[in-house]
């Protein structure tokens, strides 16, 4: 089997996992927002997750496994806190940005984006980073605009728009 035809395999697994019980050993899938429901960034994101797991597979190489605890603990930091937030990051022991993490994650993966052709999707989650997910970007507007939520709407329906 080729690697992308088990990165689709797994890939599906990975979803089917989500779907049943959420139970995915330590790989979690994250919330959706407009950002990732447009473009679909989380399933591509799984796939080069699932990709890198496999390539390391090949070569003879694994990933640490981490007690649930500790993954259920950066699972709740994530919600908690955001992007903006600290999770653990478990190889250190030691407190670190999201974003670090997040941008570690995307170095990790960013080899096999050319086989899985998904670069340019996999990019968009650095300008997430950057610029904050969809709901930042909505606070800040209801907060630039003396908390009007009309302002919020006139956002959505532009960004919206903008996606046609």
């Amino acid at each position: 089997m080729r690697l992308w035809q088990m990165v689709w395999v797994g890939a599906a697994a990975l979803g089917a996992a989500a779907c049943s019980d959420g139970n995915l050993g330590g790989l979690e899938p994250v919330g959706s927002s407009a950002d990732s429901i447009i473009n679909g960034t989380p399933d591509l994101t799984h796939q080069a997750v699932v990709a890198w797991m496999v390539n390391l597979r090949q070569h003879n190489m694994s990933f640490r496994i981490y007690e649930r605890l500790l993954i259920e603990e950066n699972k709740w930091r994530a919600m908690r806190y955001g992007l903006d937030g600290n999770l653990i990051d478990l190889g250190i022991e030691e407190k670190v940005p999201a974003r670090d993490l997040i941008r570690e994650l995307l170095d990790r993966v960013a080899p096999l984006t050319n086989q899985l052709n998904v670069t340019d999707e996999l990019a968009h989650i650095h300008t997430i980073l950057d610029r904050g997910a969809n709901a930042d970007q909505q606070l800040r507007i209801w907060r630039e605009n003396n908390e009007d939520c009309t302002a919020v709407v006139k956002f959505l329906v532009q960004e919206t728009e903008n996606i046609a």
